[in-house]
Parts: C-alpha cells; structure tokens; sequence
C-alpha cells in the first residue's frame, strides 16, 4: 500500500485533498459545536432587536396639529408584543419617566389616598413576606403613614415603609442611594388593595425586569449609562433561567426588555442528530470530490508523464495535449517543444553518423584502392621498365642489331605509357577523394563532339577507324575538359579491344526535356556477365588478359566516376555484335535540380 502510495501521484494527490478537506471539515465541527450557543444568540438577539424595532415603529406615532407636533402612544404595540413574544416590556423616555405601566400587573398595588384625596399608588409585594399581614386588618377608616420612592415620575411608588397604628413594616431591600427619585411620607386613608391579574412564567419574568430596573426607574438620572452597565451581566431568575437586558431607543422613547439566553437542550439535541447525518452525508460527498478534483488535477500530470517517458524511449512522434492557461500548458508546450527539437537533432544526429559512416566506408575503399592501385602500380610498371631497363642496357652495350632510333623510339613509347598510366592514377585519385574540381560551362554537345573528332582524327585512322555520327544540336552543362577524358577513355578502350570491322557509330539525342543521351557503339564482343563489370577497376573479362600490357586497366574507372559527378546516368548494351557505351549529360537547370 505504501509503495504505491509512493509510486501514484493519482493516490497522493487524492490523499492530500482529502486529507485537507477533512481537516477543515473536523475544524469546522469542533468550532460550530463549541460555538453553536454563540451563533445561536446573535441570531436569537438580531432577531428579538428586529422585532422590537418594529414594535417601536408601531407605537411612537408623531402628530401635527395646530398646537403644534404631540407625540401620541399606540398602548396595543406594546400589548401585542409582549403577548406574542412572552416577554415584559418597560417603555420610558429619556428622563426615566414611564410611558405604559403595564409593568405592575405582575405586583400587589396598595391603592391609598392622601389627605388631599390624591390617589396614590404603592407596591407592597414585600407585605407578603410578614407573618402577619397588616393589610387583611387594615380597614378604609384608618389612618397609615406610607413611605416610598416615586417609580419612573409616575403616581406609582416603590413602598418602603407602612405604618399601621403603633407597628411598622419595612422593605429592606431599598437602599437608600444618592440620586434617588422624589421620596414621600405622607398620612392616607386605604382605598383597596390590588392583587396580580396575570400569573406562571410572564408575572416572574415582569417582576425580573422590573427588579434590574428599579435602579433606574427611582433614579434621577440618565438611564442610558445605568442601562449600558445592565446589558453587559447576565440575569438569573430563582428557577436558574438566565437573561439579559435587551433594548431598543428611538429619538426620545426606549424600549426595554428580556432576552432569554437559557441553553435550548431539546433544539440543541435535534440539532446534533441532524449534524450527524449531515456529517456522514458532507463525508461522503468529501471523498467523490476529492477523487475527482485528485483526476483532473493529476490527469495532466499522468499524460506528461507518460509523454516524457516515450520521448526517453526516443518516440517524438507523441506529443504532449494539455491546454490550460496554467504551469501545466506551460509545461505542455514546452514538452512539444523539447521533442521537435530532439526529433530533429536525431535526423541530423542520424544524417550525420550515416555521413560518418559513409565517409568511413569511403576511407576503407580508399585504403582498399590504394593497396590494390600500389599492386597493380608495381605490375604494370614492370613491363615498361623491364623494356626500357633492357633497351637502355643494349644501346649502352653496344648490342645493337637495329639502328639506335630504333631503340630509343620504343623506349620513348614505353616512357609516354608510364606517363599516362601515372596520370590516370593521380586522376583517379583525385576524383575519388572528392577533392576533384569541375568548371561546368554551357556548351553545344553536337559542336563539342564534332570537334573533338577533328583534334582525334589522326589517331583514328591511325588505329584503322573510320566514325559515323548522327547529332542533335542541344546546350548541356559539363565540365568541357572531363568529358573529352571520357572520350578519350572510352575511344583509347575501343582502339585496344576492337578486332575485325573498325567501324565507330557515334550518337547524340534529346531523350528528354534538358537531357541529351550520347552513345558510343562500335562491333565487339563481351560476355552477359561481364556488362555491369566493364566499368570496374581492372576489369578486362571477355577481352582476355593478352591486352593488359597496353591498359592500365583504370580508363573506365575514371570514366565512371567523372560521369557519377555529372549526375550521368551510363552504362553499357551488347546487342546484335554491338558493344553501345551510353551516358546522358543535362542542361544547367536539369543539373541544378539533381544535384
């Protein structure tokens, strides 16, 4: 498994896009979980302060009359929110004066008037707490003393004190603190005693409210600090339930309320189950893509791959096809590149080592050429200087039976023999090493031959020949000076071996557009065998070895290598008694093209 972990870039690059994913995703959970509370009330809380600023839009209402602009109070928005939301509501304006006081439904109200028949009204729930409640034995006609801090410049008042006869009950709770509200003591007859007209949750929740409040409902001054410092500490009821204090200000109105921030364990739990699915769900979904996005990111990759592997096997007919705008196009194109290139290094690579080798081949035929021309050298010179070594020592002997031009004749004859055989050889040399220089010229081949028999006229009948010539007048392009030593050779070898009729046909004909094919027939024998030899070196075959003394044996050698250097196309026909030697010469053009 690790090897091919090591060895597939596909199971790498899949593992460690999971492997991210994964971590994100483990990240991810480990953070909405220890966090869920926390979204959960930032959303719970925008939510409640959307909903309280409605309820402000719908109970602030500005009206202009001819006493100029009054503010008038929708009482039933505030209704409507705290039974929708289950929530108190406290509603001031910024000196801390109440607006509704549907707050103290959740309290006992002590309804009293003072001598002036004022009605005043008193929260005494603390009565409650006194083993003996005075107010079951308070009758109309007695006179109390009341003591209390006046609640939000409202006709409601926090009781602090009652005086019943000689006895007296105390809130001890109220403190008293500097900026309190208006404090009164007064005498007042009771008028009735006001009992909560709601109860359960709402009447906790009121009484909650209102008790984190009264700090700012009896005091003097500004809400708004007081209220900033409540917002930010948590409130918990008798039951455990903890809250916070959440409100909402217009211009001059503020609303103010609970926000439960109790722990929903049952949403929380459903919530978890749904997660797990989720979880499983996001998991599964992780690893497809992951495989897929692994794919497409290491397809490219592969097929470098595998591009580069063949260009190692030294196929560049394989070309990387990967077209993306990225790195990996970039690295594409550069592949393709790199293959061209190395494509054409090896061509020329191969051209050159096939030049090598041809050269080198060359060089061996040469080495070759040289031992057979140096053996052949010694025995052709043999003769010669065997016959001038011998006449020389007759005329310096004195054994002379002919007179002295005699022998000087036959010894100037065998010296011009070891002149033109040694010539040949430095040409045959030279035009094999391919160090040879042509002057090409443009010239009439029928002009060219017709006068090259007048200059050769005297050897030809010398030797008994006598030419008949039919030429087509045509412009060819050849090395002048080379050619008319393809004549001589080929002439100097039908005066050798022609025996009997000594009749010479030479020819010369447009066989095709720029070429001009020259043929040379004369009556002569040679064996089937022997045609595609007759231009090799020392080659003598059906002739016989009786004429070897008179040739040097490499006339049609040189023949057949100034002809190759004019792209000639030559050879020999033996038809009807007839030896035909024929070769084909171009026009300039024709011979650029071949060449």
């Amino acid at each position: 498994m690790i090897g091919l972990i090591r060895k597939n870039i596909v199971v790498r690059m899949f593992l460690l896009i999971l492997i991210t994913f994964l971590l994100l995703f483990v990240c991810q959970m480990v953070i909405l979980n220890n966090n869920i509370d926390t979204f959960f009330m930032r959303s719970y809380k925008a939510d409640m302060t959307a909903e309280l600023k409605r309820t402000a839009g719908s109970f602030v209402t500005v009206a202009q009359s001819e006493d100029g602009v009054s503010t008038e109070y929708n009482h039933e928005a505030s209704m409507e929110y705290v039974r929708r939301n289950e929530l108190p509501l406290i509603i001031i304006d910024s000196q801390s004066k109440l607006i509704d006081n549907e707050i103290f439904n959740a309290y006992s109200i002590l309804k009293v008037k003072n001598l002036r028949n004022e009605e005043l009204y008193f929260i005494a729930d603390f009565l409650s707490e006194y083993v003996d409640n005075p107010i079951d034995s308070i009758s109309r006609t007695d006179i109390l003393r009341i003591k209390g801090r006046r609640i939000g410049k409202s006709n409601y008042y926090q009781l602090t004190e009652l005086r019943v006869s000689s006895k007296s009950y105390q809130d001890a709770s109220i403190k008293d603190v500097r900026g309190m509200a208006e404090y009164i003591t007064q005498f007042v007859y009771m008028d009735e005693f006001i009992s909560p007209d709601i109860s359960g949750e709402v009447i906790l929740k009121k009484q909650l409210l209102f008790e984190n409040l009264r700090p700012i409902l009896i005091s003097s001054s500004s809400p708004y600090t007081l209220l900033h410092n409540l917002e930010d500490s948590a409130i918990e009821d008798k039951f455990g339930n903890n809250y916070s204090i959440l409100s909402y200000s217009t211009s001059d109105v503020l609303f103010i309320t609970l926000l439960p921030v109790t722990r929903n364990n049952l949403f929380l739990g459903y919530l978890a189950n749904y997660y797990v699915y989720l979880y499983a769900v996001f998991f599964i979904v992780i690893i497809v893509i992951s495989y897929f996005f692994s794919r497409s990111l290491s397809a490219p990759l592969v097929h470098l791959s595998q591009v580069a592997e063949r260009m190692a096997q030294l196929d560049f007919d394989v070309h990387a096809n990967v077209n993306t705008p990225d790195q990996l196009g970039k690295l594409s194109d550069s592949l393709n590149v790199l293959s061209d290139n190395l494509q054409s290094s090896m061509f020329k690579l191969k051209k050159a080592n096939a030049e090598l080798e041809r050269r080198a081949n060359e060089e061996k035929e040469s080495a070759n050429r040289m031992k057979i021309l140096l053996e052949d050298m010694a025995h052709e010179f043999k003769t010669p200087l065997g016959i001038i070594s011998g006449f020389t020592e007759i005329v310096e002997y004195g054994l002379l039976e002919k007179n002295r031009e005699y022998y000087f004749a036959i010894i100037k004859d065998e010296i011009n023999k070891l002149s033109e055989l040694v010539n040949d050889t430095i040409d045959l040399s030279k035009l094999s090493s391919g160090y040879f220089a042509f002057d090409y010229a443009n010239i009439d081949i029928a002009q060219f031959i017709s006068e090259y028999l007048c200059r050769t006229d005297y050897d030809i009948k010398r030797n008994g020949f006598t030419v008949n010539t039919s030429l087509d007048h045509a412009i060819v392009c050849i090395d002048k000076k080379r050619i008319t030593q393809v004549f001589d050779n080929l002439m100097s070898n039908i005066f050798k071996y022609t025996q009997g009729n000594k009749r010479i046909y030479i020819s010369s004909n447009m066989s095709a557009p720029g070429e001009v094919t020259i043929r040379i027939k004369n009556p002569g024998v040679i064996n089937d065998s022997d045609v595609t030899k007759v231009f090799d070196r020392y080659h003598i075959g059906a002739m016989g070895s009786d004429y070897r003394v008179q040739s040097s044996g490499i006339g049609l050698e040189i023949v057949k290598r100034i002809l190759t250097l004019h792209n000639s196309n030559y050879g020999v026909d033996l038809k009807d008694g007839q030896v035909c030697f024929y070769f084909t010469l171009y026009s300039e053009l024709k011979l650029a093209k071949l060449q």
